[in-house]
């Protein structure tokens, strides 16, 4: 089992009881004293125990879009928390791939080579339009938007 708790600023943590359960103690007994003490040592100041569920539960859901996980009867990701990690792991990947086009519009542009300087801005323009695709917004779920940063990433 896993204790799902909301931070005070509203993210999950996901907690994995690893200590003996005591003789006689009840699973439910068990789960909220250890929820307690990760509270304790964590010294999460106003968190709020959500639920007890399966393993299953918490292994199946993706990883990537962890801080847009949510609980309401299910671990569900809020969609404009993953748009807004979408655009953030965009803004990332951006900024490496723009070192490199970077280097390479210096040197076409010192040589004068007008035409190879063009088709580099235009790459760079692209990256600096990534984060407003439209297509973020109109993602319907986490599997498109997934799909969608892939298919970003391979198109430049």
């Amino acid at each position: 089992m896993k204790i799902l708790i909301r931070l005070a600023d509203g993210t999950l943590a996901v907690v994995t009881p690893i200590a003996a359960r005591e003789d006689g103690q009840s699973e439910a007994e068990y789960l909220a004293k250890r929820a307690a003490v990760a509270i304790a040592k964590a010294g999460l100041a106003g968190a709020t125990v959500l639920a007890y569920v399966p393993d299953a539960v918490v292994e199946s859901a993706d990883r990537y879009f962890r801080k847009a996980w949510d609980w309401a009867a299910s671990l569900e990701i809020d969609m404009p928390k993953a748009r807004t990690i979408v655009r953030e792991d965009l803004r990332d990947e951006r900024a490496k791939r723009f070192a490199a086009l970077d280097g390479a519009w210096m040197r076409a542009t010192a040589r004068g080579d007008q035409q190879a300087a063009a088709v580099i801005e235009a790459k760079r323009e692209a990256l600096r339009n990534w984060p407003s695709d439209p297509r973020i917004d109109a993602s319907p779920d986490a599997v498109a938007l997934r799909t969608l940063i892939q298919d970003m990433k391979k198109e430049q």
